[in-house]
């Protein structure tokens, strides 16, 4: 993805503006300057579009409905696939598609997928995308499956905290 502001996402080559929404995109200055920006393949991607086979999407039966209308339905498809057995995620450097940044997903009532994640899979998103997805470091093939040491069980005991203590309203009535 290219995107026109930095938010820390190595996978995301940031910084490029062509417009902040299709109506105002300088399509132009974008066909241009796109082929120029160094991307090396990376691990772990885990948007659309994405490429498999038909009966890997059937046999881990698609997206969830609860997370519907999409918040988290990425990481929780790609942890399905790791489930399943998959472990050859990879983001093509070469292919480029210019993102506009939450401008469909701006006008919907988001679902709590973070909380919703957690809860299904004993871990956050983050958690998961660094320790077995791990995301946006340089691609090197498939990818291992994580050493379960002290660390990682910490990480994940403490993605449950948070769900579990989450802070709620006090009824002072």
């Amino acid at each position: 993805m290219i995107e026109g502001f930095d938010k820390g996402n190595t996978c995301v080559i940031a910084d490029k503006n062509y417009g902040t929404h299709p109506s105002e995109f300088n399509e132009d200055k974008f066909l241009a300057e796109y082929a120029s920006y160094q991307k090396e393949d990376w691990n772990g991607s885990q948007w659309y579009p994405m490429v498999l086979p038909t009966f890997v999407y059937r046999a881990v039966g698609g997206l969830s409905v609860e997370f519907f209308p999409g918040m988290y339905s990425d990481p929780d498809f790609m942890i399905k696939l790791w489930h399943y057995g998959v472990r050859y995620y990879k983001g093509l450097g070469k292919s480029r598609v210019y993102h506009f940044a939450s401008r469909s997903t701006g006008r919907v009532k988001r679902n709590d997928g973070r909380t919703e994640f957690i809860l299904k899979w004993g871990m956050s998103s983050n958690t998961f995308f660094k320790n077995y997805l791990k995301i946006g470091t340089k691609f090197l093939g498939k990818l291992p499956d994580p050493e379960e040491n002290f660390t990682l069980r910490l990480k994940k005991q403490i993605d449950r905290w948070k769900v579990k203590f989450k802070s709620k309203p006090i009824d002072i009535g």
